[in-house]
């Protein structure tokens, strides 16, 4: 397992967002969301989770795996890791950076990041 590729996306609120991997294996790969020290899977054995099913989707086709995430917001905010062969093959890492306006209801209050 190595770390084969890093890339950077920026996107606003409200964007949708299409993340492209290219497996050196044209098997199937996962996809992990880590952010803020929590990992979860996004997509493994041909389905996205259930926790992400409403914005999230992956679309297969040669040789690539395209995560799109409809409407991003802030909270999207993190690495999106496609991992080869079950942990066994390498990984990608993909960084994504949304700014934006929006309501956070943790601190009750309007935030404005279009500064950034």
């Amino acid at each position: 397992m190595r770390i084969v590729e890093r890339k950077w996306y920026t996107a606003y609120s409200g964007q949708k967002v299409v993340i492209s991997c290219h497996p050196d294996r044209g098997n199937d790969v996962d996809w992990k969301y880590r952010a803020h020290g929590f990992v979860d899977y996004v997509y493994s054995n041909a389905v996205v989770y259930q926790r992400f099913r409403d914005r999230f989707e992956v679309k297969r086709g040669g040789g690539t795996f395209d995560l799109t995430i409809r409407s991003v917001n802030v909270n999207d905010t993190g690495q999106y890791l496609c991992i080869e062969e079950k942990g066994l093959g390498d990984i990608r890492i993909n960084n994504l950076h949304v700014t934006g306006r929006y309501y956070s209801f943790k601190t009750f209050c309007f935030l404005d990041f279009s500064f950034i």
